[in-house]
């Protein structure tokens, strides 16, 4: 859902769940996006994607 006004806010019980999302088993698919660090923005979709990069290549490596 697009909001033209405002940040997406995340649910109590979402953010339960995402504490272990990042400790997570590297696999050879992997999520990334603004939404993974829950801060909107271009710049975290890109750092997350260097984040999942990197996962997505470790876990091939095994």
């Amino acid at each position: 859902m697009r909001r033209p006004v405002g940040l997406p806010e995340a649910t109590p019980a979402a953010l339960r769940l995402r504490r272990a999302f990042p400790d997570r088993p590297a696999r050879r698919v992997d999520c990334a996006g603004d939404r993974v660090t829950l801060r909107p923005n271009s710049e975290a979709a890109v750092r997350w994607a260097e984040i999942a990069a990197h996962r997505v290549l470790s876990a091939g490596a095994r």
